[in-house]
């Protein structure tokens, strides 16, 4: 499902470029990796996350953080991170990631990333509702807020609330940051055994390490015990969070293009 508004990547973006063009027209995928590393369950520490709903691994236990921003346009985003109690990896003989993942097509994402050489750092929040998205972008280097919504086709650019371009092509902004659950969820081999366990919000959570020649670096995804959902990952230089799977607004065209 090819619907990302962001190619996954450590560099640099292209926000200030959009704050200076806002006032004219203009106008991502995964793959599968196949050499990620089959791990045998061991004790491990790890960090945060939550979620919950039950697909390929027991009984059904839903859980969902609430807390919602309003932003402009009438769209929404939420903020959780709560932090995560470590326990002793169980015996897993019979989890993999093949058997464990499952993933609804709509649910909620917070990310923060940062980039190598500290000159791209900020926020991103939004939701996704089948191929339509929104996404709020929040730079730390420039006072300019993003928003971008992805439906039926096209893309609607709104910058700080008030601007708005339709289909902005290269002026699409560019956080190097992926929201698209369905990016991450593709890499791991099914075969792929958890590192352990650990707890996010209370919540019991595999640990899946993931390597291979379409991962820069490694990846940790955390995948809900109950559910099989993704809860959160983390690179090199992203954190991002995922929750409040299969209870999600649709995305609308934004007040400030309607016209």
């Amino acid at each position: 499902m090819k619907r990302r508004g962001f190619i996954l990547a450590g560099g640099t973006i292209g926000l200030s470029a959009v704050a200076g063009c806002a006032g004219s027209d203009g106008e991502g995928d995964g793959g599968t990796t196949t050499e990620a590393p089959t791990t045998e369950p061991s004790d491990t520490e790890t960090a945060p996350g939550d979620e919950g709903t039950t697909t390929g691994g027991g009984g059904t236990e839903t859980t969902a953080d609430e807390e919602t921003a309003t932003t402009a346009g009438g769209d929404d985003g939420t903020a959780t991170d709560e932090g995560a109690d470590t326990t002793a990896a169980p015996e897993t003989p019979d989890v993999t990631f093949g058997t464990l993942y499952s993933m609804p097509n709509n649910y909620r994402f917070e990310a923060e990333y940062t980039d190598p050489d500290g000159d791209a750092s900020g926020t991103m929040r939004g939701r996704y509702h089948g191929s339509d998205y929104y996404q709020r972008i929040e730079p730390d280097s420039i006072d300019d807020v993003f928003e971008i919504y992805h439906v039926d086709g096209d893309d609607y650019l709104v910058l700080n609330g008030t601007q708005c371009l339709v289909n902005p092509g290269s002026a699409k902004p560019d956080s190097g940051t992926e929201g698209d659950a369905e990016e991450y969820g593709s890499k791991p081999d099914a075969n792929l055994r958890p590192s352990g366990t650990t707890t996010i919000d209370g919540e019991t959570v595999y640990v899946f390490e993931v390597t291979g020649e379409d991962v820069e670096g490694k990846w940790t995804l955390y995948v809900t015990a109950s559910t099989g959902y993704l809860r959160r990952v983390e690179t090199e230089n992203v954190t991002i969070d995922f929750h409040d799977w299969g209870d999600v607004d649709r995305i609308s065209i934004p007040e400030e293009c309607e016209d």
